[in-house]
């Protein structure tokens, strides 16, 4: 029974591999996705460093291009996430001050027993 080559199969002569900054292809791409963690230690690194790592290495490999993409749609998508999220804190606080002050907020609160929370002794 003969088998094919797998993936484990190492061949005699291996192509040599172009190096990125100094790694090998799937280092880079792994450093390409840490790279966001960057801004723990240096606050905006972490933006900036995967910004500046995608486009010098994109046309030198499509698997760096691709990951990269991923990257920055990842970026893109939390800030918005966050934006989203920042407005709908921001309004609903805004909504509960506004009913706080007011009998509506009590009737919003009112528990099954026809009593509201605030009725209720400390």
């Amino acid at each position: 029974m003969e088998f094919s080559q797998s993936a484990y199969h190492k061949p005699d002569n291996p192509a040599p591999q172009k190096m990125h900054w100094g790694m090998n292809e799937k280092s880079f791409c792994m450093l390409l996705h840490l790279s966001q963690l960057a801004g723990m230690v240096l606050p905006g690194a972490g933006l900036v460093l995967p910004v500046v790592m995608w486009p010098t290495e994109k046309d030198n490999s499509p698997l760096i291009d691709e990951q990269g993409k991923v990257v920055l749609n990842w970026m893109i998508s939390s800030l918005l996430y966050g934006f989203v999220a920042g407005l709908l804190c921001f309004f609903l606080v805004k909504l509960q001050q506004e009913l706080g002050r007011t009998e509506r907020f009590n009737a919003f609160l009112r528990l099954g027993s026809g009593n509201t929370i605030f009725d209720q002794p400390l």
